[in-house]
C-alpha cells in the first residue's frame, strides 16, 4: 500500500507537468487493478482456510469483494457452512448477555456444544465471554461452567487450525503425491463414505450424537466428495473418514 500511495503521487505529479498522458495512467491503473484480485487456488481448502487467506490478503481497514468461481460444493459449501455457523454462534453470543439466566444458560449449553469454532469467531467470542462472565445474572454454577466449557472449546478448535495452517505450509512439496494416491483409494473411500452416513443417522436416532455433532460430520463427508480428504486426514494425523 506505501508503495502504490509512492507511485500514485508520482504519477499525479508527472501528469500535472505533461509528462506523462493516457497511456501511463492506464497501465498504473491496470496495474493497481490486477494487484487487488486475489486468486484462492487451492479447490480443496476448508472454509476457514478460504476465510484466513482473505482475511490475510485484506489490508486492515479495507473491505474485500468475495467472489465464488466454482460450484456451491466442496470448498465453496464449506464457506457458505462458515458463515451460516458464524450467524448461529452470534445470535447465542447475544443471548449470554440476557438479562434472563434461563435464556443465557440455554445460550450457554447450545455454544458449549459446538465443535467447530472458526477464524470468524475467535474475535468476537473471547471478549464477549468475559463480558458475560461478569454479568450479575450470570453468576451461577451452572452458566460458568458452560463458559469455562466454551472457552475451551474456542482454544482447542483455534490450536487446531493453527496447526492446520502450519501443517499446510509445511508440506506443499508432497501434494501432488498425495493427490495420486487418493485418486487411487478414492472407490473405497465412496463406500466408507456411505457406511458412514447410515451410521451417523443412526446414532442420531438413538440420541447417541448431538444435532450439532451429526451436522459436522454430515458436512466433512460431503466436503471430502469434492476431494482432498485424504490430504485433511493427513492434516488432522489420521483420525477422520474418507
Amino acid at each position: 500500500m506505501a508503495q502504490e500511495w509512492s507511485d500514485y503521487r508520482d504519477l499525479q505529479q508527472r501528469l500535472a507537468a505533461g509528462s506523462a498522458g493516457a497511456s501511463e495512467l492506464e497501465q498504473a491503473l491496470t496495474g493497481w487493478f490486477k494487484r487487488r484480485i486475489v486468486v484462492l487456488p487451492n479447490s480443496h481448502a476448508t472454509g476457514d482456510q478460504s476465510i484466513r487467506d482473505m482475511v490475510n490478503a485484506t489490508p486492515p481497514g479495507l473491505d474485500t469483494h468475495m467472489m465464488g468461481m466454482q460450484n456451491i460444493k466442496g470448498t465453496g459449501l464449506d464457506f457458505i457452512y462458515r458463515w451460516q455457523a458464524w450467524d448461529r454462534h452470534y445470535q447465542d453470543g447475544q443471548q449470554l448477555l440476557a438479562d434472563d439466566p434461563a435464556r443465557a444458560l440455554a445460550a450457554a449449553r447450545s455454544l458449549a456444544a459446538v465443535e467447530d469454532f472458526g477464524w470468524l469467531d475467535f474475535d468476537y467470542m473471547t471478549p464477549l465471554l468475559t463480558r458475560a462472565a461478569e454479568l450479575p445474572g450470570n453468576q451461577t454454577q451452572a452458566i460458568q461452567s458452560e463458559l469455562a466449557l466454551i472457552r475451551s472449546q474456542l482454544d482447542q478448535c483455534c490450536e487446531r487450525l493453527q496447526r492446520a495452517d502450519a501443517t499446510k505450509r509445511e508440506s506443499s512439496r508432497g501434494e501432488r503425491l498425495i493427490d495420486a494416491l487418493e485418486a487411487v483409494l478414492d472407490a473405497g473411500a465412496a463406500v466408507r463414505r456411505r457406511k458412514r452416513v447410515g451410521q451417523i443417522y443412526r446414532d442420531l436416532a438413538g440420541q447417541r450424537i448431538s444435532h450439532e455433532r451429526a451436522a459436522l460430520e454430515l458436512k466433512q463427508i460431503n466436503r471430502s466428495q469434492k476431494g482432498g480428504w485424504l490430504k485433511e486426514r493427513l492434516l488432522r494425523g489420521g483420525s477422520g473418514s474418507g
